[in-house]
């Protein structure tokens, strides 16, 4: 690791310490579960002219399953 990785490493984990906890907003659960959303694109409007299938990762709670607004694109909201 040289000195300019060390560094960050450093403004990371100091970084880290101010951050705030993010709970679900329906059980206040502190816990999350990577799923995606998926979305396509049909080859009409698609900028290749090929359909397009785009997945698109978001958190869900690990104990109810909500999805926090705050995870979702704008997109899908």
């Amino acid at each position: 690791m040289n000195a300019n990785e060390a560094q960050q490493q450093q403004q990371i984990q100091a970084a880290l310490k101010d951050a705030i906890d993010v709970d679900c907003d329906e059980c206040q659960n502190g816990y999350f579960t990577p799923v995606f959303a998926v979305k396509k694109i049909s080859a009409l409007v698609s900028p290749n002219g090929q359909e397009i299938v785009i997945p698109l990762q978001i958190l869900k709670c690990d104990k109810c399953n909500h999805i926090n607004d705050s995870f979702l694109p704008s997109n899908l909201l």
